[in-house]
């Protein structure tokens, strides 16, 4: 896999990270992150699902995608007391948060 390839995958994601975080976060009426967290967030991810994609699970990430996102996104949720006094909206997140790698793993997929 070339470097080029990866790059433009990493473009990809942070584009898509972008978007995703924009739109929920108008739906949540809440203020998006600051610019620079999603493409930050999508070079970790790049970096984690080439290396998953080029040698352990070619081709599956709607196997580990979900569960990433489970690990990054809601487990610190869970952490928070007043998270969890809300479950459902914490199930309704982690959903979010699953479509939200999986697309992004089918795009390196894809691109990749």
């Amino acid at each position: 896999m070339s470097f080029g390839r990866v790059a433009l995958g990493w473009l990809a994601v942070a584009a898509w990270f972008l978007l995703a975080d924009r739109l929920t976060g108008r739906l949540r009426g809440e203020t998006a992150t600051p610019a620079w967290v999603p493409p930050a967030e999508a070079a970790f991810f790049t970096l984690f699902a080439t290396l998953w994609l080029a040698s352990l699970g070619g081709g599956t990430p709607w196997l580990v995608f979900p569960l990433l996102a489970l690990v990054a996104d809601t487990a610190p949720r869970l952490r928070s007391a007043e998270e969890r006094r809300k479950p459902a909206r914490v199930a309704v997140r982690a959903a979010v948060a699953a479509i939200r790698f999986v697309v992004a793993g089918l795009l390196l997929g894809w691109i990749t």
